[in-house]
């Protein structure tokens, strides 16, 4: 399932729950601060490669992982809290991964980051795809 599907279908189970509405915004918002850390943590690299005199970049690569990690943490994090509360509220309501659309699996353990940077990435693209336009 789609991760965009499966907001909109958690926010039609919550309705007006706000805790859970401000759940949910939570993930949303650091999916979409986890996807723009990549970002600019891949551009940062790149771009240090291109400087003619550049170094080996390793100290460099070493600091922005740091704050990937960070960033992983933060949004993994977010979603369980997230899913803690829903299941607790809603119970029997949501499938195994709660908010997250992927094999919950993911939600384990760092070797899966991948996993989560691309639903992260869905995530903010379909918004962004799908927004009203002007």
């Amino acid at each position: 399932m789609q991760a965009k599907t499966r907001i909109e279908i958690l926010l039609a189970i919550v309705g007006g729950d706000e805790t859970a509405l401000k759940l949910i915004q939570d993930v949303l918002a650091r999916a979409c601060n986890y996807v723009n850390l990549v970002f600019r943590m891949e551009r940062a690299l790149q771009m240090h490669r291109l400087k003619p005199d550049s170094e080996d970049p390793k100290g460099l690569t070493k600091d922005l992982e740091g704050l990937r990690r960070i960033g992983y943490d933060d949004l993994v994090y977010s979603i369980k809290v997230a899913n803690r509360y829903l299941f607790n509220t809603f119970e029997n309501t949501f499938s195994p991964g709660g908010i997250y659309s992927e094999d919950p699996i993911h939600l384990t353990d760092y070797s899966y980051r991948r996993e989560i940077e691309n639903w992260a990435g869905e995530l903010v693209m379909s918004y962004f795809s799908g927004r009203k336009q002007a």
